[in-house]
């Protein structure tokens, strides 16, 4: 199905490696519930840069280890 953006979020596959559920996260980084199953289903339209460090830090990853670009999700013109 194409999105409105071209930007996948890929913490459910770095959660589902570690063997981390929702709850772990959220007692690890403070991150709502509500954020980590938006971004996990990626069901957003903006990501905060504070989440981001969280999840970077927290994770011991890159953003780009977070977030994909992948313009064949766009909708068309």
């Amino acid at each position: 199905m194409a999105e409105e953006h071209a930007i996948r979020c890929l913490l459910d596959q770095e959660m589902a490696a570690r063997g981390l559920t929702n709850p772990d996260l959220q007692l690890m980084t403070g991150i709502s519930l509500p954020t980590i199953r938006r971004l996990r289903k990626n069901h957003f339209t903006a990501v905060d840069c504070r989440v981001l460090t969280l999840l970077c830090k927290t994770l011991d990853l890159g953003v780009e280890d977070l977030l994909q670009y992948e313009p064949e999700m766009m909708l068309p013109e």
